[in-house]
């Protein structure tokens, strides 16, 4: 049997080793991740990876991370698409300040008291005939315990970092820009759209919340006045259509 440990390199997890039964969740979401970093790791998103120990092979996986999961090699991970490593390679988030290795253990080596595998207990060297000699008492081996992993793990709807929250404030500013231009029928396409996309990255909790807020209420303007330019429009042709019929 094998067993996996995921082994710190640098940051604020440097130096710690913790052992992988199942999978281990990376990112600054205290509720859904074991490995925590603090709200104030910008660069690491509340979900950023995952770790996964799939019958001793072992698998990270980008969950949809703003700034991004890389290999020691620098090549970024697709989101969403798991990558297989072996034993000593490593990888970092966002940038190499967050580093993180794997090593993968085989029990077949020896097994210490207390279920991590090591090497087995040597005999002292004997300098003639005399009796078996103690064998030296082994001291504490392998990685200390981690705390308790929370609750299941419960995804949360990654998107595309701030993408939406910009297409928002875009098509909102277009929205009210274009009113006065080229009229509310190309005003109000651009509002709602703009309006649904901002609603969605607020819901979401994407990154980007002052542009999404931005296009949320742009749109709103955009499509009240074009609402208010409809209107005016329809009281004044009420208005005027008896004169013009006589």
């Amino acid at each position: 049997m094998k067993r996996v440990y995921l082994v710190g390199r640098s940051g604020i997890h440097g130096n710690k080793e913790l052992p992988v039964e199942s999978e281990i969740i990376i990112g600054r979401d205290a509720a859904v991740c074991q490995l925590v970093y603090p709200s104030s790791e910008r660069n690491i998103s509340s979900v950023h990876c995952k770790v996964s120990n799939i019958n001793g092979t072992v698998q990270i996986t980008d969950m949809g991370s703003t700034n991004g999961t890389f290999l020691d090699t620098g090549v970024r991970l697709a989101p969403h698409a798991g990558q297989v490593l072996q034993s000593g390679q490593g990888f970092y988030l966002a940038d190499r300040n967050n580093a993180f290795a794997i090593r993968v253990q085989d029990d077949a080596v020896g097994a210490q008291p207390g279920g991590f595998a090591g090497p087995g207990p040597q005999p002292y060297p004997q300098s003639g005939p005399v009796g078996p000699q103690p064998y030296p008492q082994p001291g504490p081996v392998g990685p200390q315990p981690y705390p308790p992993k929370p609750g299941p793990y419960r995804p949360q709807p990654q998107g595309g970092g701030k993408g939406m929250s910009i297409a928002s404030l875009v098509l909102g500013i277009c929205a009210i820009v274009l009113w006065p231009l080229f009229g509310v029928l190309t005003a109000i396409p651009c509002g709602i759209v703009g309006l649904i996309l901002g609603a969605l990255a607020l819901s979401r909790k994407m990154d980007g919340r002052g542009m999404a807020i931005g296009g949320v209420v742009c749109s709103i303007v955009a499509c009240a006045f074009s609402a208010i330019a409809i209107v005016s429009c329809m009281c004044l042709a009420a208005a005027l259509a008896p004169a013009i019929r006589f």
